[in-house]
């Protein structure tokens, strides 16, 4: 999952948290900025630690690299991934299927 912008981020900090609690991994990139900068610190590794007060894994792995590296080692056959965020997260699938 890929937030979408600091100040969105920090005011849906437990609703993301909450959103996500039915998924059986979690994996959290950096926050898509758009146009903002980030003036509070906030960062989806905020969302990643009020996931771990629930008994979903949830890893912040802010790269794409990161996320592609992880998903390629722990992906088996029949798991389904999905990628989902308002910024360009989408780009990970492809490269997972060529």
């Amino acid at each position: 999952f890929q937030p979408h912008t600091y100040t969105r981020t920090i005011a849906l900090l437990p609703e993301f948290a909450k959103a996500l609690e039915n998924a059986d991994v979690v994996i959290l990139a950096e926050i898509y900025a758009a146009r903002e900068i980030n003036t509070t610190g906030v960062s989806a590794e905020d969302i990643s630690k009020l996931m771990d007060q629930t008994k979903v894994k949830s890893f912040y792995l802010p790269t794409f690299e990161e996320i592609e590296d992880y998903l390629r080692s722990h992906l088996e056959e029949g798991d389904l991934c999905i990628t989902m965020g308002a910024g360009n997260v989408t780009e990970i699938g492809p490269k997972l299927v060529q």
